[in-house]
């Protein structure tokens, strides 16, 4: 930032302490408000994107079933609905919510928000079929692309492949 702003130094404005307090402050608020949240809270942060998600599936459908007449399909939110969504796909495997007697503690605990939904967050599905009709999806996320949850392991077209076989995909995230 500071080359954007032509050497201004914030650091008088937000001392570092300060940003990193702030920042610890954030995530943990962010991770019970929007994100995993604890285990007693029945995923209810997740299922805000339920619809999204359900959504992603049915939109993959259409290409399967040749009824989806577009080239791309986009949706655009806010980190209220990325988050929520990334936790309910259980990206990056650092969607586990807590105990309730266990606090989100920044030192211990992979989730930050920088990494679930910075600035300009994205989602994208890449859909890819041959002739026979078998569909491949891979997921970029943020520009990169990414794993689906752990468990959908199998569903994935090589071992060490980002592609996934839809059906098995589809099966992992138990979506009908």
């Amino acid at each position: 930032m500071k080359d954007e702003l032509k050497g201004i130094d914030f650091d008088k404005y937000m001392p570092l302490e300060a940003a990193k307090f702030y920042a610890e402050f954030n995530d943990a608020n962010d991770f019970y408000e929007k994100g995993p949240s604890f285990t007693e809270s029945n995923q209810v942060t997740s299922e805000i994107a339920q619809g999204l998600k359900q959504d992603l599936f049915q939109q993959v459908d259409a290409v399967v079933n040749k009824a989806q007449p577009y080239k791309a399909v986009l949706r655009f939110a806010h980190a209220e609905i990325i988050i929520p969504l990334a936790t309910s796909l259980d990206l990056h495997n650092m969607m586990q919510p807590l105990p309730l007697r266990q606090t989100y503690n920044y030192s211990t605990s992979a989730w930050r928000g920088e990494v679930v939904s910075p600035m300009a967050a994205n989602v994208q599905w890449d859909i890819y079929q041959n002739n026979q009709g078998s569909t491949l999806v891979k997921m970029l996320y943020n520009e990169k692309e990414t794993l689906f949850k752990p468990a959908c392991n199998y569903a994935r077209y090589t071992p060490t492949s980002f592609y996934y076989d839809y059906i098995k995909l589809k099966q992992c995230y138990q979506m009908q």
